[in-house]
Order: structure tokens, then C-alpha cells, then sequence
């Protein structure tokens, strides 16, 4: 039987090619609620926690991060990537994602 150490210290060499340094976050916003009419849910109380907790989190110190936190918290509803499951998979790759990725400069 292998032990792992050993396998974990042979294939350190290639961590630098199994890296995704350059990858983006594509994730429903609570923009997207709007402008797409997606099925939601209610906010929770854990939810709402978690999104004060983001305000003061440094990660989320941008102004695109600031409104999406807040849009969230005003409207009190959530949704979630299955919310584009009854638009279909069509919609999904040739409106949401083109103008997703437009929108992030990626294509």
C-alpha cells in the first residue's frame, strides 16, 4: 500500500500546472433576481448574518461587491444557479452566459 505523504511530495513539482491562478467566480447575483426574474427564496437568518458578515469582510470591499451584498439584503430573497432550470439550457448558453462572460471581459 502507497503511503500518501510519499505520493503528496513526488507530485508537489506540478502544483504550479494544476493552479487556477487567473479563474473567475461566475456565481448568481441578486442583480441576476432582477434582470432575469429567477425563482427565489426567502432570506433566512442565517443568510442575512452571513451577508452583514460579508460587508465587513475585506474581500468584499469593492463597490461591485458593496451593491450586490446590499440589492441582496433589501430585497430578502436569495436564488440559486437550479433557478435557471426552468428557463432551460438554451437560455442558460446563449443569453445568460454570453452576456455573464461579456460583462467580465472573458469573451
Amino acid at each position: 500500500m502507497r503511503n500518501f505523504s510519499q505520493f503528496k511530495s513526488k507530485s508537489a513539482h506540478l502544483s504550479e500546472f494544476m493552479a487556477t491562478p487567473a479563474a473567475k467566480f461566475i456565481s448568481v447575483q441578486a442583480t441576476d433576481i432582477v434582470e432575469y426574474e429567477l425563482s427565489i427564496d426567502k432570506l433566512g437568518e442565517q443568510d442575512v448574518k452571513a451577508l452583514e458578515s460579508e460587508l465587513t469582510d475585506p474581500r468584499f470591499e469593492t463597490d461591485y461587491w458593496k451593491e450586490q451584498i446590499n440589492m441582496m439584503l433589501k430585497l430578502g430573497k436569495k436564488s440559486e444557479q437550479q433557478a435557471f432550470a426552468g428557463k432551460g439550457l438554451d437560455y442558460l448558453t446563449d443569453n445568460y452566459l454570453p452576456e455573464r462572460l461579456g460583462e467580465m471581459g472573458i469573451i
